[in-house]
């Protein structure tokens, strides 16, 4: 049954009339934050670049009825940026226009932007950080996914998302530091089934706030924490989370500390829409910082759902840097696409489907990455268990699942105007009730720039997805040329 709106926030008119507030916000905080921004340096870098690409399988079809065509682009755009004294701001816009040789009805025009800027409204002290995005995403990672927007698989949707975040910042003596935080959220989608009830709209509004002694400080550490966080969608039920906690370290050497925190949160299994503080939970751990360039912590423990992990590992060295972040929390997929991981062809690696469904995500990141002379290597393993919550959607379409991947890069100097490009890819998907699959990509692009404005660039692409049943193979060449003033 579809949550009815009972006056907190929830109709589809009053959040419309925040986001014109909270973008009024913004623009008057800029322009606080750049009044005295006469030193500011602004950069603008127009480009554009036109090409063309073949493909075999233009409709992701199963193999046997693929489809080739030919598709011509052009795709302008522009790079905008401010380095000033309390604001600092990049903008990336480009548009992409395909015609298809053989199928009129597929051209369109798609718009991608990039944008984030911090704004220094109190120095010190005080900022706002504002962020934009809109791009093309897949709806359903475990169905039909593509190298891009040359291919029409009726799987995709346009996501705008945008946020403002103040926060206060300050420290009292040597005795203790407090951060507090308001963030906005939004993600509204375009060119959707409006039929697809998953792909709906929404508003998030989290607030955290902490107190405790300053990082680093010697003998007994301590911490006391804040947060909730409420999520809105247009036609489904609202998911409300909160936590507080008190968080307790002591130095057991000159470079470590054990650590042991309680508190309550809301029981999401039960009930997600009911937010409050109804569970106990507890943490004993382990941190570890040998150096500025290595840290380590690990804690286990026990929450609404039962017993609990976290760890994280980082280390830095002088041509390169290794990670791996394990962490279990309750969200939403359209909470995950504020997650900031970069898009790679088919989508975010590991992406949930965009329906309106809780899941607990139990999540494994690790990456690395490593500099020779001329060449860049990078790295990443990624797997994650998605445990649906109680949803008012249909049990059916939110199916728990598993997904775990690869992903290996290259980028190579080849030459003094000659850049070489490698990624691949491998994604394995298991649902509940047999929906398995897996995708492997492969791309390698050479770039060649022929002046100081000019370039040629030439890419080839293989894709591969198998179903229990099916499967379909893409492959796809594009050459362009470009132009960046």
């Amino acid at each position: 049954m579809l949550h009815k709106n009972d006056g907190r926030l929830g109709s589809r008119e009053a959040r419309a009339g925040r986001r014109r507030a909270l973008i009024g916000s913004l623009a008057c905080c800029a322009v606080l934050a750049g009044a005295p921004a006469a030193a500011a340096e602004w950069e603008f870098t127009p480009r554009v670049s036109a090409g063309g690409t073949w493909t075999d399988n233009v409709t992701a079809a199963d193999s046997g009825f693929e489809e080739s065509e030919f598709i011509t682009e052009l795709s302008p755009g522009f790079n905008l940026g401010l380095n000033g004294p309390r604001a600092e701001m990049s903008l990336d816009y480009s548009a992409q226009a395909l015609w298809y040789q053989d199928n009129s009805d597929f051209d369109d025009v798609y718009h991608n932007l990039f944008g984030d800027a911090v704004f220094t409204l109190m120095p010190d002290k005080f900022f706002l950080d504002a962020f934009a995005r809109l791009d093309q995403e897949n709806i359903d990672p475990a169905g039909r996914v593509t190298t891009g927007n040359f291919f029409q698989t009726g799987n995709r949707t346009d996501a705008t998302l945008y946020g403002i975040s103040p926060w206060y910042q300050d420290r009292f003596g040597d005795w203790a530091e407090t951060l507090l935080r308001y963030r906005y959220q939004g993600v509204n989608y375009s060119d959707t089934d409006p039929t697809d009830l998953r792909v709906q709209d929404s508003d998030t509004h989290s607030a955290n706030a902490r107190l405790g002694s300053p990082e680093g400080r010697p003998g007994l550490s301590w911490g006391a924490n804040v947060s909730y966080t409420l999520t809105e969608f247009d036609n489904d039920q609202e998911f409300e989370y909160g936590q507080a906690a008190l968080d307790l370290g002591y130095a057991v050497g000159s470079r470590s500390r054990v650590t042991f925190t309680i508190g309550s949160e809301s029981d999401v299994e039960t009930d997600p829409t009911k937010g409050g503080f109804d569970e106990t939970f507890w943490y004993v751990g382990y941190a570890w910082q040998p150096s500025q360039r290595q840290s380590l912590s690990a804690r286990v423990g026990d929450r609404y759902y039962g017993t609990a992990f976290e760890f994280r590992w980082s280390r830095q060295g002088t041509r390169g840097e290794l990670s791996v972040d394990y962490t279990e929390t309750p969200t939403t997929a359209n909470q995950r696409l504020f997650d900031g991981e970069g898009t790679f062809s088919g989508g975010r690696p590991g992406a949930p489907a965009l329906d309106t469904g809780v899941f607990l995500s139990k999540r494994l990141t690790a990456r690395a990455t490593y500099n020779l002379v001329r060449t860049r290597l990078n790295a990443s393993v990624y797997a994650e268990d998605r445990e649906r919550q109680s949803s008012s959607v249909d049990p059916v379409l939110l199916r728990d699942d598993e997904v775990w991947g690869v992903r290996l890069g290259a980028d190579w100097d080849a030459a003094a105007r000659t850049q070489v490009n490698f990624n691949t890819r491998y994604e394995d998907r298991e649902s509940d009730g047999g929906r398995n699959s897996d995708l492997l990509e492969l791309s390698v692009s050479a770039r060649r720039d022929i002046t100081r404005t000019f370039y040629g660039q030439l890419r080839a692409s293989h894709a591969t997805r198998d179903f229990d049943n099916s499967g379909y193979d893409i492959n796809a060449v594009t050459l362009s040329l470009g132009a960046e003033f």
